[in-house]
């Protein structure tokens, strides 16, 4: 069973005039999270009990511009700035027998920031097609497990690039979206089994992911 509330806010300031447009603003995140987690175990007839709560504040500003270099040629830069605070706690315990025995108890809290930015360059010909270069990087905060008393899991951090072009075709009925993609990861987090029923998340210590993808509408 869980009981979950949240209040997000977030304030934007918009502008533009002549080659120049840019975005500034902050969001703020307030959440309480309360579960109860019972695992039976079939056929020992044994019940392992997570009473745990996960309280997080999160903060964020971030700006982005763009900027008209020439007629055909524009350029994008942004940074986000993020903060994270967690408090977890978590009371574990173990009925085997109808006899109920106290596994751990977790009472700690972590917080952690993070820079990621963006720098995009796109390039446009004439009404029909668009070629566009993007690097940035991104971030997930860590958390806490249940399932132990060592329960935290640290960051996850990705370098993203891509490349790609949006094209149309045959009077505009067809647009072809093509992109290719490498991303970079640090500290991936890792979801796996660590006993029947309980998920555990861990981090790897680096991971890729790279492809080629195509769309295309047809009106």
């Amino acid at each position: 069973s869980e009981k979950q509330n949240q209040l997000s806010e977030e304030l934007r300031l918009h502008y533009k005039q002549g080659d120049i447009s840019w975005v500034s603003g902050i969001y703020v995140l307030q959440e309480k999270h309360d579960f109860l987690t019972d695992v039976h175990t079939i056929p020992t007839a044994k019940t392992t009990q997570f009473v745990a709560s996960n309280d997080t504040r999160a903060d964020a500003l971030f700006t982005q511009g763009s900027w008209q270099l020439a007629p055909a040629l524009k350029a994008t830069a942004g940074v986000r700035y993020s903060r994270e605070e967690k408090q977890f706690e978590n009371n574990a315990s173990l009925d085997a027998n109808h006899v109920t025995t106290h596994l751990f108890t977790v009472d700690t809290d972590a917080d952690w920031s993070n820079v990621s930015p963006k720098l995009t360059l796109d390039y446009t010909l004439g009404k029909t097609a668009m070629m566009y270069a993007d690097a940035s990087k991104g971030f997930k905060s860590g958390g806490f497990n249940v399932s132990n008393a060592d329960a935290q899991f640290d960051p996850e951090k990705v370098t993203a690039y891509e490349v790609g072009a949006k094209l149309d075709w045959l009077n505009h009925s067809i647009r072809s979206n093509i992109a290719v993609f490498y991303d970079d990861y640090s500290d991936l987090q890792v979801s796996a089994f660590s006993q029947p029923g309980v998920l555990t998340i861990t981090n790897a210590a680096s991971a890729t992911n790279k492809g080629v993808e195509i769309e295309n509408l047809w009106l």
